[in-house]
């Protein structure tokens, strides 16, 4: 389990809604122990500015959600100039990072409200899987904290399986728990095997 995770959410103003949603999420995920920020909780602006203060949360942060709506990708293209430089310039970031990095990404984990559609994610983000919130809030929080729903075991010992000997006995052998079996494609009769593997 990962503690002391950082998490930024980046989003476009689309709603008093939409604000609320995102505050509340924000809200949700550091009452669960994570250390989340949003522009919500500055108190008017931050000294260095806005530019900076957004770049250095998505450079310093362990995971950017990327809330993902019809507002917030014409804003990451570019695509509205009468408002949302914030989210253009964080798109600008993003999109940058992912390049320098081979679009290996560990980082930008794009999200869409629950009524909200796949086609909103942008370009860069499509490869990688999306959650819907509130309904996947549980998945995507084993992802932030590092907790697999599903761990793999632990790899057992390998079994030796002797080659096939006509009208002989093959045996299964495990040393580990010193067992000893017929293998399945034994073709003696069930006494014969019985008497062979007992003197064995």
């Amino acid at each position: 389990m990962n503690s002391n995770v950082s998490v930024f959410i980046s989003y476009s103003h689309d709603t008093a809604g939409h604000r609320e949603f995102i505050l509340s999420l924000a809200n949700r995920l550091r009452g669960d122990g994570l250390d989340c920020q949003i522009d919500q909780y500055v108190n008017g602006f931050p000294p260095e500015g806005w530019q900076r203060w957004m770049e250095a949360q998505i450079e310093q942060a362990d995971f950017v959600l990327i809330v993902c709506t019809p507002l917030y990708l014409q804003r990451y293209r570019g695509q509205t100039p009468d408002g949302g430089r914030g989210v253009n310039f964080e798109g600008v970031v993003i999109s940058q990072t992912l390049y320098d990095h081979y679009y290996r990404n560990a980082k930008f984990i794009p999200v869409i409200p629950e009524h909200g559609s796949l086609d909103d994610v942008p370009l860069p983000l499509k490869g990688y899987t999306t959650y819907t919130l509130p309904r996947d809030y549980t998945v995507l929080y084993r992802l932030l904290t590092d907790q697999q729903a599903t761990p793999a075991p632990e790899i057992g010992n390998m079994i030796y399986l002797p080659p096939v000997a006509g009208n002989g006995l093959a045996l299964n052998i495990s040393i580990a728990q010193e067992a000893v079996q017929p293998a399945s494609y034994t073709n003696l009769p069930d006494a014969a095997v019985q008497s062979l593997v007992t003197q064995l």
